[in-house]
């Protein structure tokens, strides 16, 4: 690739400005976040958990465990980054307004900056930044609640900006290594992602040093050195990462092992989230399948990505990458292919290739096990432990951006740096266009036509096929929202072709030289049809909501946040919420009501609840645990749900009032332990307005609370059956098999009141069965450190119904003791005889943190060195 020049070098002033036009934009799509009571909508990150974690936010980069979902889980740590210090400093409420917005300058930055040392010009690098920040792939999961990814894929083009070029000496030293510390906060903040496109930087870094034109050995070893500075660079960073997703996201986690069976297991997991080839429309026609984001007018999602479940209908994301980008791409590769007249180097054309190369690469592997040779792809070592094989879609973003870029700089390089005047006619135009064009332009112009005519007959069809269309749309079930619509659809594709009309137009104005000397007319005419297009597409992505109204507490949320550390509360059979404890009309409301408590309200007021709200990779203890209590797939022993409330510590039940008896019946047919504790009608928040009768149910259920009424169909129901969260036990089995354990836990005459079941020996310690066994109370309870204070007159066994990991620590009165496993997955502790403080302290090692510290540190002062020592001029 040629060398930046000055003019287009990357400069403080230039930033700014981009940073200010692409903000501006961000701004005007975000602007209800202003509002002081709104918050962006966020699936996978909502407000309440966030604030749950805000009090210990800092303490999270050490070690990360969550205590308000099932019994407590252990997740990656945070590590030095974007995203983590904009919570840090944010703080929840911020952080829910601005992170996405910011995300997403930040990827538009990163674009401009990636073309900026690509040597490419001013009007190209916006452009390409608007097409970063706006594109649907990335927006959509931003929105979603999972901005890291578009954080991730700006590390990947600051990385690749400063593989790119030929600095010497010290500075391009610094870039290589800058350009791996980019890579290692890739994988940070995209995970497997992360770890995905950190391949296809390597894969650059590679192809750069095939492109040279050095002798062969030098070239080697050059490019050899600069990938090895990556390579350590990225390891240097991530290592505290790295550390906490393989001891979190592979380690002890079922499934994940690299044998021939789990592999043939996983197949169905890994790749239900596979892109139906079909649905690849959506990169030109944003809603030709609907949205996800629940978009009235007809506008749900309808497709079959995702495994196709009856209510709510699973999409994941947008695609859109835009009609004028994919346009304007394919001149670019066009380009590239002929020799004759063009506007590249020999090394821009082999960077064509190569991203060409990655987005077809991207969008096959996307296609997961629609496409015959995923299977080789995923017998490769590891990679059968990446989830939604469509996550290929965002390297094939990237490389499109890139594609776009080019054919950009090849519109500005032969038809508008030239100034040429326009002719009197167009006829006169053409023809003289068509004199001196070159073959392979005149052809992709023609193919453009072609193209053109195509879609206008297709829509044509489409549209006068919306009766079967109605029909078929009639036969889908759609639980979250009203109805897809054929009109929605249908209109979409119309929307679509008219950006295509105008895009072809300027495009073809463009090349064949209309514009003659305006080239700035040409640039704004593009900016224009890409900012408005991309908008328009991507405003169903973008949900608000009033979060002082949503988080108002009610009569049950104030019973159950009273000290939440006491018990837990479930609304479901199954943890993982298979069968909601209500039935009748009232059943698909109360799910999603009880969805809105338990992501939103239960983390908000810190109640902790059984339920499990996400568990994508299950650890091998919850495997194991959820099969001997009958919990797994074609399991059907709901009798034992009773005994899994029991040794969890969940005293409240959430359900219909009617239910109490056939619970009993059910699950505790001989001591009938339940009863109604609190019986409730559910009607609007105090106001909230009526919702229309077209508002999707998940946004209704926000604008509902509950109130005491002893006519209510609801109750909080209570178990008095369920173990106190901390036990002290005179009679204990010690040494006991895991096979014996979960045995024991399943029989009926085994009773956990009486005698706890440990993993591990007692030395020096005998059980007593005279049914003496103390007193113990929890003082205080943090997600990573539990204080309990105990009082017994002999010896005793601890046992805490939190969930047991072996680097949580335990302390008897500020002396290390030994941290038992007790009834297979929770902890314990011997005690001696006595009044005694017992804490339990999560302190997993953490010393890579310091390492990726250190790292981000010399990457700070390498950036101050680059951005302030001024470049030495070479002498002319």
């Amino acid at each position: 690739m040629n060398q930046p020049s000055a003019r287009n070098a990357p400069s403080r002033f230039g930033a700014f400005v981009a940073a200010g036009m692409l903000g501006a934009i961000v701004l005007v799509l975000f602007r209800a976040v202003l509002n002081p009571e709104q918050v962006l909508f966020a699936n996978d990150a909502p407000l309440g958990r966030l604030v749950a974690q805000a009090d210990i936010v800092w303490s999270n980069f050490k070690a990360y465990w969550v205590s308000l979902d099932w019994i407590g889980l252990n997740l990656p740590a945070g590590a030095p980054s974007f995203t983590p210090f904009s919570y840090a400093v944010l703080g929840p409420v911020a952080f829910a307004k601005f992170h996405v917005p910011l995300s997403l300058l930040f990827l538009g930055l990163s674009a401009w900056f990636f073309c900026r040392r690509s040597g490419f010009g001013v009007p190209t690098s916006l452009l390409v930044g608007v097409a970063a920040t706006l594109n649907s792939n990335m927006l959509s999961y931003a929105c979603w609640g999972l901005p890291g990814k578009a954080v991730a894929l700006a590390f990947v083009l600051l990385a690749a900006g400063l593989l790119t070029g030929r600095q010497s000496g010290w500075r391009a030293v610094a870039n290589m290594a800058l350009a791996g510390c980019c890579v290692g906060l890739t994988v940070i903040e995209g995970a497997d992602v992360g770890a995905i496109l950190s391949l296809y930087v390597a894969a650059y870094c590679v192809w750069l040093t095939i492109s040279r034109t050095e002798e062969g050995g030098k070239r080697w070893l050059q490019g050899g050195l600069k990938l090895a500075l990556v390579v350590v660079c990225a390891g240097w960073v991530a290592a505290h990462a790295l550390s906490t997703l393989i001891g979190t996201q592979i380690v002890g986690v079922a499934g994940m092992s690299q044998k021939e069976e789990t592999k043939a297991q996983r197949w169905e997991f890994a790749t239900w989230g596979s892109y139906p080839k079909l649905e690849t429309l959506r990169f030109a026609v944003p809603g030709i399948f609907g949205y996800r984001m629940d978009t009235p007018g007809g506008g749900a999602y309808w497709g079959s990505f995702g495994p196709g479940t009856p209510n709510g209908r699973f999409s994941g994301s947008g695609e859109y990458v835009g009609v004028l980008v994919l346009l304007v791409a394919s001149y670019g590769v066009a380009t590239s292919l002929r020799r004759e007249k063009s506007p590249f180097s020999t090394g821009e054309r082999k960077q064509v290739w190569f991203w060409t190369a990655v987005a077809a690469g991207s969008l096959l592997l996307a296609f997961g096990k629609f496409a015959p040779f995923y299977q080789l792809f995923f017998s490769l070592p590891y990679f059968s432990t990446i989830r939604l094989p469509a996550k290929f879609l965002h390297g094939m973003n990237l490389a499109v951006w890139v594609l776009f870029a080019y054919g950009l700089e090849a519109l500005a390089r032969r038809h508008l740096d030239e100034g040429k005047a326009r002719l009197a006619s167009l006829k006169e135009q053409i023809a003289a266009w068509r004199s001196a064009a070159p073959a392979g332009e005149l052809r992709w112009l023609f193919g453009v036509v072609a193209l053109f005519g195509s879609a206008v007959f297709a829509a044509a069809v489409y549209s006068s096929s919306a009766g079967a269309l109605t029909a078929y749309l009639g036969k889908i079930e759609f639980g979250m929202s009203e109805p897809a619509t054929a009109s929605f659809s249908i209109r979409e594709v119309w929307l679509a072709l008219g950006f295509l009309v105008a895009s072809v137009a300027v495009v073809g104005g463009i090349v064949i030289g209309w514009f003659g000397g305006r080239a700035q007319a040409a640039w704004w005419l593009l900016g224009g049809i890409l900012v408005v297009d991309l908008y328009r597409a991507n405003t169903p992505w973008v949900k608000h909501y009033d979060y002082v109204m949503r988080y108002q507490s009610n009569a049950v949320i104030d019973l159950l946040k009273d000290k939440p550390w006491e018990q837990r509360v479930t609304a479901f059979l199954d943890p993982r919420r298979a069968a909601p404890l209500v039935g009748g009309e009232a059943a698909g409301s109360w799910v999603f009501l009880q969805k809105e408590w338990l992501e939103h309200h239960f983390q908000y007021f810190k109640i902790q609840s059984l339920d499990i709200d996400q568990m994508p990779r299950m650890p091998e203890l919850e495997e194991a645990y959820f099969g001997a209590l009958s919990l797994m797939a074609n399991q059907n022993n709901t009798a034992l749900v009773g005994r899994l409330w029991q040794l969890t510590n969940t005293r409240y039940v959430l359900g219909s009032k009617d239910i109490v008896d056939q619970l009993n019946q059910m699950l505790d047919p001989v001591q009938k332990r339940l009863r109604v504790k609190l019986p409730f009608a559910l009607g609007l928040k105090p106001g909230a307005q009526s919702p229309a009768p077209t508002t999707p149910i998940a946004d209704v259920v926000q604008l509902l609370t509950a109130t005491p009424s002893e006519q209510g169909p609801y109750a909080v129901i209570e178990f008095t059956g369920a173990l106190p969260r901390a036990k002290l036990y005179s009679d204990w089995q010690a040494g006991v098999s895991n096979t014996n354990v979960l045995e024991t836990l399943r029989s009926s005459a085994f009773d956990p009141s009486r005698q706890v079941l440990l993993s591990q020996t007692l030395a020096g310690m005998d059980p007593s069965t005279n049914g003496i066994a103390g007193e113990a109370m929890v003082v205080s309870h943090a997600p990573k450190q539990v204080v309990v204070k105990t009082k017994s007159a002999a010896a005793g066994v601890l046992l805490l119904n939190d969930r047991w990991h072996p680097d949580w620590k335990v302390l008897v009165d500020g002396q290390p003791a030994e941290l038992l496993r007790a009834n297979f997955i929770m902890r314990g502790v011997a005690v001696p005889a006595g009044e005694h403080t017992v804490e339990f302290r999560f302190e997993p090692p953490h010393g890579t943190l310091w390492i990726s510290l250190s790292a981000v540190a010399v990457g700070l002062v390498l950036v101050g060195l680059l951005v302030f020592v001024p470049e030495r001029k070479s002498a002319e």
